[in-house]
């Protein structure tokens, strides 16, 4: 059965998206991906396909959903000429951002940043963009440093 101009149209968009990811994906992970996509309200451009495949590379097992992809929007909206932070200024930020956030994500947020985290040290625009991210993205994970012992 030949296919229709319509599932043309979504094999050019997930040809671009695993271009992206530098990997292919099987029919069922790219229906879960561009439900994920759409539902975040993200558009069907270039940018937001790369934006999306960087994401599914740092954090292959977590949801990109709008209200975090909002925050983080204007964050860097709202930084964007600010180039260098002390590490206590990151940490206030992002407790603005989610104050339900516990310091030990915070700790973790500069790790996964492939940071290490002192209130004095200095950060470029591009690490705090990173450990917001992070701190974002795994701060609601309420199970995540649960003890294994039962």
């Amino acid at each position: 059965m030949p296919k229709t101009e319509p599932d043309l149209l979504i094999d050019k968009y997930r040809k671009r998206f695993e271009a992206y990811l530098g990997r292919e994906l099987n029919f069922p992970q790219w229906c879960r991906y561009k439900t994920e996509f759409l539902e975040a309200g993200l558009t069907l451009s270039d940018s937001s396909f790369k934006l999306f495949a960087r994401f599914k590379r740092r954090c292959p097992r977590k949801t990109l959903d709008k209200p975090t992809l909002d925050i983080l929007k204007s964050f860097q909206i709202q930084h964007r000429t600010k180039e260098a932070w002390l590490g206590s200024e990151v940490f206030d930020s992002i407790k603005n951002l989610n104050p339900h956030i516990g310091e030990w994500q915070l700790y973790r947020a500069f790790y996964r940043a492939g940071l290490s985290f002192k209130s004095s040290r200095e950060y470029q625009k591009d690490q705090v963009f990173s450990v917001v991210f992070y701190a974002l993205v795994y701060g609601d994970a309420a199970n995540e440093r649960k003890s294994r012992r039962v």
